[in-house]
C-alpha cells in the first residue's frame, strides 16, 4: 500500500507506522475478497468523507464504486454485500448500536476467522479515516494552527 497521506502523518511515529502496515498487510491477505473490503473501505471513506482514503484504489470493484452510496437499494450489490456494508455503516455511526441481527448478517455470511478478519478490517479503515481527518495535511492551514 502507498498512502503519502498516512506516511506522512506516520512519519514521527516509526514504529506505530511499521505496526500499522503489518496490519494493513495481514488485512489484505487474501483472507477476505479483496473487493469486499474494498466496498466497504471505501463506504467508509465517504461517510467521514475522508478524501485521502477516497482517492485510494485497494481493489477493483468496477462500476460498484459509483453506486456504493446506493448499496441497500442498487442492483449491483448482492446479499453478502448488502449485510457486510449494514454492519460497517452501523459501525461508524454508532458501534454501539450495532444490533444482533446486524451481526447475525455478518456471521450468516463469513466463517468465524472471516468474521474476526472483517471486524478487524473495518476497525482499521475506520481509525485510518478519523486519523486521517484529525491531522491530516489537506486540512486548511487556519483551522490546524487555530487548535494549537
Amino acid at each position: 500500500m502507498s498512502d503519502t497521506t498516512v506516511d506522512q502523518l506516520f512519519a514521527v511515529l516509526p514504529k506505530a507506522h511499521q505496526h500499522y502496515r503489518a496490519l494493513d498487510e495481514q488485512i489484505w491477505d487474501g483472507r477476505l475478497d479483496p473487493a469486499l473490503l474494498e466496498v466497504c473501505r471505501l463506504r467508509i471513506a465517504m461517510l467521514h468523507r475522508c478524501a485521502p482514503q477516497l482517492a485510494l484504489q485497494r481493489a477493483d470493484i468496477g462500476e460498484k464504486h459509483e453506486a456504493i452510496a446506493q448499496w441497500p437499494t442498487s442492483p449491483l450489490f448482492n446479499d453478502v454485500e448488502r449485510a457486510l456494508l449494514r454492519f460497517t455503516e452501523q459501525y461508524v455511526i454508532d458501534a454501539q448500536g450495532v444490533s444482533d441481527a446486524d451481526a447475525a448478517g455478518v456471521t450468516a455470511v463469513l466463517s468465524g476467522p472471516e468474521v474476526a478478519a472483517f471486524t478487524v478490517a473495518i476497525g482499521a479503515f475506520d481509525a485510518i479515516c478519523r486519523f486521517t481527518l484529525a491531522l491530516g495535511p489537506e486540512r486548511p492551514p487556519i483551522e490546524r494552527e487555530a487548535r494549537s
